[in-house]
């Protein structure tokens, strides 16, 4: 089962509206940059990384976060400061600083579902016990590298994040 909302709709959407996509590529063991995706068939050939995520062809144009508005920011949970947890890896947390250092500052949204079954266990045979993982918590605990989104969008609503984070 994914742990993140899964935003090929949301992708197919914006191709059509003529928008640049882009989506992340980890290129190397603490690095992550992100490459175009440039159509609708492009999507459907995404590679899956060793993670399983799939990421498109590094041959593609590469972002150049001058003209980026807004990055669509998965995560596993989020609190209402804007506050995220990722998968503990600190790329997306990276990729923001070095963009804060030249600079630059897009709008940053965070992604996820209202609820999710995040495992699954069986008990006795025929008996799946579901556990559910509440994507928007009272607080999500971060260092000071952590970066925060402003907006969280799920299924069901969106929330403008409170920024008064320490």
């Amino acid at each position: 089962m994914p742990l993140e909302i899964q935003t090929d709709a949301a992708v197919r959407s914006l191709l059509k509206q003529g928008k640049t996509v882009y989506a992340p590529v980890v290129t190397s063991k603490d690095t992550m940059e992100f490459y175009t995706v440039g159509s609708e068939d492009e999507l459907g050939c995404l590679h899956k990384n060793h993670w399983g995520i799939p990421e498109p062809k590094r041959c593609g144009e590469e972002m150049l976060a001058e003209g980026v508005d807004v990055v669509v920011t998965p995560g596993l949970a989020f609190d209402r400061c804007g506050r995220r947890l990722g998968q503990g890896k600190g790329y997306y947390d990276r990729y923001f600083e070095r963009l804060r250092k030249r600079g630059l500052d897009p709008r940053l949204i965070g992604f996820c579902l209202d609820e999710q079954a995040s495992s699954f266990r069986m008990l006795k045979p025929a008996v799946i016990e579901l556990l559910f993982l509440l994507q928007i918590v009272k607080e999500v605990p971060t260092g000071e590298d952590d970066a925060c989104v402003g907006t969280i969008v799920t299924p069901s609503r969106v929330l403008a994040c409170k920024q008064d984070v320490n």
